[in-house]
């Protein structure tokens, strides 16, 4: 009975592991530091479709997903005077144990890193 013991514990200690690491969600924070308010935020990642209405300068959008496989994060929005903006701008695997992206929206509409 012992003999089994210490591999039982391992065999439930790894797969305890591997269930919280599976499972800690990625993060994300999309900045404006477009000097003009954001009417309109999307961020399109993991199948997941989040909006965010009225960002003014220097606010942040932040949110959550989890990686099932390879995913990318897409942002696009429209600035107060009308002016659109998109890019693709993060991409995570799910070998990362809980990844953050972090990404700023310039005055031109681009999406960058901080």
């Amino acid at each position: 009975m012992a003999k089994y013991l210490v591999p039982t514990v391992l065999l439930l200690v790894t797969a305890a592991g591997w269930g919280v690491w599976r499972w800690m969600p990625a993060t994300f924070a999309i900045r404006n530091e477009s000097g003009k308010p954001i009417c309109v935020l999307t961020v399109n990642v993991a199948g997941k479709t989040l909006r965010y209405n009225n960002v003014p300068a220097g606010g942040t959008a932040t949110g959550s997903f989890h990686v099932k496989q390879e995913e990318t994060l897409s942002v696009r929005g429209r600035f107060a005077d009308g002016t659109a903006f998109e890019e693709h701008c993060g991409y995570v695997v799910w070998e990362e144990f809980a990844p953050h992206i972090s990404a700023v929206v310039r005055n031109d509409g681009s999406i960058g890193s901080p």
